[in-house]
């Protein structure tokens, strides 16, 4: 689906990782008769803790662990309070984190979210941490539906106390519009990004940044088959990147390909041939005028001229697309086969049946 691939190309306008401080106030070390007697020592609990603090501080990762680890044994002990066993949960699935090891990370992760829930509450603002720390692994592991979950519970609660420009609740609404994308809920997913755009609007900001969110919405609305909408936005893109200086960008080149595309959908192909063309030329410029990237833009001028009846200007399109994907060293069957019935539809409307007829035989199996 032509969202997902332009989404894919930004996500990494995507996802961010965003750091996570589970640790609340130390809980209290207990007294107790201490490891010799096999119960929680606080004192032992929080000696582990310490060290293992000042070795993450000067990136000694594996050490770091160890002491995490032995910190949460400690926990695990009879009479350790949980609060404890919450604390070091939250400071090892960090470290994993900060170590790539998200999955371990995310065990450790949900453990402390169970604890946390019992000590605060289901809806505690204390939690705002450890859901986004979770949700965001749950991102990375393409986990959409425990994500989706996590992430509409976090907009909720940061909704009932930021304001709805804050840079924290906008991120939010950002990655569950990616969440509702994965998962197909592109209409969802257009309401959660309107909202932002027009958040963002509000506060000043670099013109580059706002063609990125409309050509994102352009996206949204493609693949619903929007067509005005995505008209529409697609211009509003096209003019800021003109404003700049943008002339030859493949971010350009690219919006007068789906603007094209866009008029051809909605039956104006003089408007989408004059579009299509300027993105060819400037593609040519930068390709040569033999690459098979090109066909990008001649294919669908193909089928534009045919749709305004430019039959002479559609034969040079049709065979300059034969010939590129001819001499195209990773031509494939289908590709041949695409350009050759496309010159047989063209020759049929043109009323000229002994040349569709020679391509109509070439497309028969030999």
């Amino acid at each position: 689906m032509r969202i997902r691939t332009f989404w894919q190309g930004w996500s990494v306008l995507a996802i961010l990782l965003v750091a996570a401080s589970i640790s609340s106030s130390p809980c209290q070390p207990l007294q107790s008769a201490g490891s010799a007697t096999g119960a929680f020592s606080g004192k032992d609990w929080m000696a582990y803790e310490q060290k293992a603090n000042k070795l993450e501080k000067i990136n000694r990762f594996d050490e770091a662990e160890e002491y995490y680890r032995k910190a949460l044994a400690e926990t695990r002990k009879p009479g350790a309070d949980p609060a404890c066993s919450g604390d070091t949960l939250g400071e090892l699935a960090s470290l994993l984190r900060k170590k790539g090891q998200h999955s371990q990370a995310i065990s450790y992760y949900e453990q402390c979210l169970a604890i946390r829930r019992k000590q605060w509450g289901e809806r505690s603002q204390r939690l705002d941490s450890i859901l986004e720390a979770l949700a965001s692994e749950y991102l990375l592991d393409r986990r959409w539906a425990d994500a989706d979950k996590l992430l509409r519970a976090l907009v909720e609660m940061r909704e009932s106390t930021l304001l709805p420009n804050d840079p924290k609740l906008l991120k939010t609404l950002y990655d569950l519009e990616t969440v509702c994308v994965a998962e197909g809920k592109v209409a969802e997913a257009e309401r959660l990004h309107l909202r932002q755009f027009q958040e963002k609007q509000k506060s000043p900001r670099s013109s580059q940044l706002v063609a990125i969110d409309l050509r994102i919405l352009a996206e949204l609305y493609l693949s619903q088959r929007k067509w005005n909408d995505a008209e529409k936005t697609l211009k509003q893109e096209l003019a800021i990147r003109l404003d700049s200086g943008d002339t030859s960008s493949t971010l350009l080149q690219d919006n007068l390909l789906r603007l094209g595309q866009c008029e051809g959908q909605l039956g104006q192909p003089e408007k989408a041939l004059v579009v299509l063309k300027r993105g060819l030329a400037i593609s040519e410029k930068q390709q040569g005028e033999k690459s098979s990237k090109l066909l990008n833009f001649i294919a669908p001028l193909c089928n534009c001229s045919i749709q305004a009846k430019r039959y002479a200007e559609a034969e040079v399109y049709c065979k300059r697309r034969l010939a590129i994907v001819e001499s195209s060293s990773g031509k494939t069957a289908v590709q041949v086969g695409r350009a050759l019935k496309a010159l047989q539809d063209l020759y049929e409307q043109w009323g000229k049946p002994e040349q569709a007829k020679i391509y109509r035989e070439k497309l028969v199996p030999r």
